[in-house]
């Protein structure tokens, strides 16, 4: 049997934070720095030539996510193992479900759209 004290188990201060406590912490930075006074920042990183070409980077980045909102990404799905062992037969009877169900959800949009 171990004889140590205080061995492992909660700690206060330790796990997450609640969401009471993130919510307090952000109210804290809003409180303390303006957006304006951070878009500066930002704008000052990205225009000074002595900051590393990384740091610039970055900023411009921050600059346009926050002004144009971040850009799309496209995810690629394998999803031959779905079809792995399958007749023909039955991949056409997916195919065929999958477009009516299609088709059944444009119908949906319509008659909301009509509405």
């Amino acid at each position: 049997m171990d004889k140590r004290k205080f061995n492992g188990g909660a700690r206060k201060g330790a796990g997450r934070k609640t969401n009471k406590e993130r919510k307090n912490i952000q109210n804290a930075i809003d409180y303390l720095t303006s957006t304006d006074h951070l878009l500066m920042n930002l704008v000052d990183i990205a225009n000074d030539e002595s900051v590393s070409a990384s740091d610039r980077i970055r900023a411009n980045q921050s600059l346009l996510d926050y002004r144009f909102g971040k850009a799309r990404q496209s995810v690629d799905v394998e999803v031959n193992s779905l079809l792995d062992g399958k007749s023909a037969y039955e991949i056409q009877a997916l195919e065929n479900a999958s477009k009516l169900m299609l088709e059944m959800r444009e119908d949906d949009n319509d008659n909301t759209e009509e509405e």
